[in-house]
This record gives C-alpha cells, sequence and structure tokens, in this order.
C-alpha cells in the first residue's frame, strides 16, 4: 500500500495517509465488477494524538496496478477512549457488482470513537465514481446510551446494501 512511513516511491509520497500517521490496520477489501480493488483501512498514530482516520485505496487491473488513495474520514487528535477528539477505527468495504443501477458503487462503515463518551456511531460512506471520491459519512446508529462496533457490508443481488455491527449498551 503506497503511503505508509518510510515509503519514498512517487506513489507512496503522493498517497494522502503519507506522513500522516505511523501506523495502520483494519485492512478490508472488496472487489467492484470491472475488476477494480478497494482496500479500505485506518491509519493512525500509537502515541498521542492518536488521529485515527478512513482511507480507501483503489487498484485496477484485477488489483495489479495501484491507481490512488483518497482521505474518506479525518480523524481528531483523540486520546483514544479517553478525552476529546474522534477515532474511527474497524472499517468494512463493499462494492455493487450488479448490473443494476447502482453498479461500481462503493461502501465503507466504519466504528467512530468520540473520546470516552458512551454514544459511538456507525458511519457510511459512499462512492458512486468508482472508487475517485466518496460522500460525506452519515450517521446510522440510533443515538442512545452504547456503542457500535464491528460492521460488515454487503451488496445484494438486486443491488441493496446491507449493514450489520455489533451494539451493547453502556450503563
Amino acid at each position: 500500500m503506497p503511503g505508509y512511513p518510510d515509503d519514498s516511491s512517487a506513489a507512496g509520497l503522493a498517497s494522502p495517509a503519507h506522513g500522516s500517521c505511523g501506523a495502520a490496520g483494519d485492512p478490508s477489501q472488496a472487489f467492484d465488477a470491472d475488476g477494480h480493488l478497494f482496500y479500505a483501512f485506518i491509519c493512525f498514530n500509537r502515541s498521542k494524538p492518536i488521529n485515527g482516520a478512513v482511507y480507501s485505496a483503489r487498484y485496477l487491473s484485477d488489483g495489479s496496478a495501484y491507481d490512488r488513495t483518497v482521505l474518506i474520514k479525518k480523524g481528531s487528535p483523540s486520546a483514544q477512549f479517553s478525552g476529546s477528539g474522534l477515532f474511527q477505527d474497524k472499517i468494512n468495504v463493499a462494492a455493487d457488482q450488479t448490473s443494476g443501477p447502482f453498479s461500481g458503487n462503493v461502501y465503507v462503515a466504519w466504528s467512530q470513537y468520540t473520546g470516552k463518551a458512551p454514544n459511538n456511531s456507525i458511519l457510511l460512506s459512499r462512492s458512486t465514481d468508482h472508487g475517485l471520491t466518496f460522500s460525506p459519512a452519515i450517521r446510522v446508529t440510533p443515538v442512545e446510551k452504547g456503542t457500535g462496533s464491528f460492521t460488515d457490508l454487503a451488496v445484494g443481488p438486486d443491488g441493496a446494501v446491507y449493514l450489520t455491527y455489533l451494539t451493547y449498551q453502556s450503563s
């Protein structure tokens, strides 16, 4: 994945992830019907401030040729589950492989942890241009005490998007 720390390649230096973090994780991959591979991940710092952000990289030619990396959602200075700030985590990606009207759409879902607040969110963003850009994230979980995490996405044969996640209540 171009853009990781110490990556001095032209693609790595051009990646929006380059220099913005010291670590990455939670990789998730999906192919669309045109052979584009989408690789979604989080990028963060292990020391404070954490600054967890969501990215998606796109590969062409059945996943063999890197094309670009796009920032989907930026985090803010966070002490990771204490204090304030937004930490993006637990990424999942799916692509519409149908021949329907949403073919080629790419969907990315993740958990957004808000400092030490008990009301964390599941967010969803969509690309309608094969991963070149992504919509602003929308919150899909209700506002209530509790937290959501561990998203899973799928696209049905009719183009319907299915999103599941784990939720647990806090007292």
